[in-house]
């Protein structure tokens, strides 16, 4: 091959995987931001690329625009202060401009799946995106053992003032929830990489937008939320706010935490019992306790029933993290009373009955749930089986 020729297409590769451009004019609105159409949730195969400078193509790039000298890097997800040497970039550092970089994986030959942030620093500013990527085959989530699907929901009525409609693919995944209000109806639609595999369902990003919500992007790592980012775009700053889920040893959630919100959950014999939320930094400031205690009555429906039942939404999980079982392990049972400190210090009872009377007078497949406060009685909840 002419040497010119082939030296013009080795320059045109490297023009694909990095490119930047400096403009001493220009006016920058942060130090560096992301630009483009932004995705805070990056998942890869684990087949891995080339790497940098190879000829293979990278595994995705990242455009962003840095207002001078920047740098990029990976860190473990789970431990920051280690670096995810399995990640590596066309190029680590550059100057001021607008950048589009190429970034590259390692092949994950193990059975778990694996994730780190990948960071741009400038001027002391920085933002950043989360990489996952998949394992050597599909991991499913830990629920499947508890799952009866015979109780697959497909609405909950909550006495009549709120009703709570579901829909599935053909496959069983959640595809939407529609929030019916006499105020107005809230429609979330559920995006999701899902796909159902000889174990059961897989997924490591899911999708939601709403139409009286902001955006919601989940990260899902080796079967649970391992963080999700609030927010419509992600370009200027650090407009999307990132949320970190943590689980103890039994893969039960103890922690959601972010900038504004603090929740931390505590566990007895595979149920949740403590419920704490700390969102005093918050423009609308919330701090209380909930205390738990349990009966022998199953959350084995195809959701975990005690987030949409009694306990309060931990923070910004939108209804769908329960309702794809994506919060590690589920209580085993339902809750029998809830008491909640500072709010409401009544215990409320709960009491469960197999099936529900529908708006005709017939039995239908489902449950009842009465509250009670003291001798007072509260809500009916019904939640309906498909038949």
């Amino acid at each position: 091959m002419n040497k010119k020729i082939r030296t013009i297409i080795i320059s045109a590769l490297a023009l694909l995987a990095t490119t930047s451009c400096s403009d001493d004019n220009k006016e920058y609105p942060a130090d560096t931001y992301f630009t483009g159409t932004f995705n805070p949730v990056q998942v890869v195969s684990a087949s891995g690329t080339k790497e940098p400078g190879g000829a293979g193509a990278a595994a995705f790039n990242v455009t962003f625009d840095a207002a001078g000298d920047w740098t990029i890097s990976a860190h473990d997800l789970f431990n920051p202060s280690q670096t995810a040497n399995w990640v590596k970039f066309f190029t680590n550092s550059g100057k001021e401009g607008s950048h589009l970089i190429g970034v590259y994986a390692d092949a994950n030959t193990s059975p778990e799946e694996r994730a780190a942030t990948v960071e741009v620093n400038c001027k002391g500013t920085s933002i950043s995106f989360t990489l996952i990527q998949q394992a050597t085959a599909p991991v499913v989530n830990p629920n499947l053992s508890i799952i009866n699907p015979a109780k697959t929901v497909t609405k909950i009525d909550y006495s009549g003032t709120h009703i709570r409609n579901f829909t599935y693919s053909s496959g069983g995944i959640l595809t939407g929830i529609e929030d019916i209000f006499s105020s107005g109806d809230f429609n979330t639609t559920i995006t999701s990489d899902a796909r159902m595999t000889p174990a059961g369902m897989a997924v490591n990003k899911v999708v939601v937008t709403s139409n009286q919500m902001p955006n919601t992007t989940f990260g899902v790592v080796n079967g649970r939320i391992a963080v999700a980012y609030k927010g419509n775009d992600a370009t200027l700053g650090n407009i999307c706010i990132p949320h970190y889920y943590g689980y103890n040893a039994s893969n039960n959630l103890t922690n959601v935490s972010s900038i504004e919100t603090t929740l931390d959950l505590g566990w007895t014999n595979g149920n949740l019992t403590s419920f704490k939320i700390d969102r005093e930094n918050h423009s609308n400031p919330i701090k209380y306790t909930q205390t738990v205690t349990y009966g022998n009555e199953l959350n084995d429906a195809n959701i975990d029933l005690v987030w949409f039942l009694n306990l309060t939404n931990p923070g910004f999980i939108d209804g769908v993290a329960p309702a794809m079982n994506l919060m590690g392990v589920r209580s085993q049972n339902l809750p029998a009373s809830v008491s909640e400190a500072n709010i409401f210090p009544d215990i409320i009872t709960y009491t469960y009955s197999d099936g529900v009377t529908d708006a005709n007078g017939n039995t239908v497949p489902g449950l009842t749930m009465t509250s009670n406060i003291g001798d007072i009685v509260g809500d009916v909840v019904k939640v309906y089986y498909a038949n």
